[in-house]
């Protein structure tokens, strides 16, 4: 499914769910020579109980030498101020939606991408947002013509909490441990997120899930997806 030809696009909402929900799928696809872009909501800083503040200029750092590390082909940041951050239920949806499909970078109807990935909805609101502005995005449009693509869900840490649905996938991508190595890497880079307790954005609880996910297919690591939709077109003639 992903070829060394395939165009990936990844809707993020903040800065660092790329890493933790695809990161082997990043690593994966740059190792075949697929080309990756990020639509991301959010870079910007936040204050947050578990693991202290940290600023707009952080996240963006921190977030730009991932790009560089991971060799990520474009990227895009909406541009709505960090106020709206954890607080993504209070825009129009429809800004959100004009944004993924219409951006100069990564907008949906000017790459064209192989395969779309979305952020699961068992999460938060900005992960809510982001999911539902998307599904609106990849609906039926005469301005698509005959586009093929592939949509996905991907998994965030921490689903399956209280008051979160279970992510259930159907799709696995196995990880070797070259992957697994790539995604601690560039887990790390995000310095102002880590914590010393154990939580979800740490590499042992990664590599937790991802043994979990290994074991439900008979491998010793892989990420989780779940397939939505796959587009496709052929070319036939109707008998008059």
């Amino acid at each position: 499914m992903i070829t060394k030809d395939s165009k990936i696009l990844i809707l993020v909402p903040h800065a660092d769910d790329e890493v933790l929900g695809c990161g082997g799928l990043i690593a994966y696809a740059k190792e075949l020579g697929a080309k990756v872009y990020l639509s991301v909501v959010f870079a910007a800083g936040f204050e947050s109980l578990k693991m202290g503040t940290s600023t707009d200029d952080m996240r963006l750092r921190e977030f730009f030498a991932f790009i560089r590390e991971a060799q990520i082909d474009g990227y895009s940041i909406m541009n709505i101020g960090t106020d709206k951050h954890l607080m993504l239920d209070t825009v129009p949806q429809k800004d959100i939606i004009a944004w993924l499909e219409n951006n100069e970078t990564t907008g949906f109807l000017k790459l064209r991408p192989d395969i779309v990935l979305l952020p699961g909805p068992h999460s938060h609101q900005d992960h809510k947002a982001v999911n539902a502005a998307g599904l609106a995005m990849l609906r039926s449009n005469d301005k698509r013509g005959d586009h093929q693509f592939i949509v996905m869900e991907y998994e965030t840490p921490g689903t399956g909490q209280i008051g979160f649905d279970d992510f259930r996938p159907n799709f696995y991508l196995q990880l070797s441990a070259a992957h697994i190595q790539k995604k601690a890497d560039w887990l790390d880079i995000y310095d102002s997120q880590k914590t010393g307790r154990l939580h979800w954005r740490t590499f042992r609880a990664l590599r937790r899930i991802s043994e979990y996910r290994g074991v439900e297919i008979g491998c010793d690591n892989a990420e989780a997806y779940r397939i939505l939709r796959i587009v496709q077109y052929y070319n036939y003639t109707e008998n008059a």
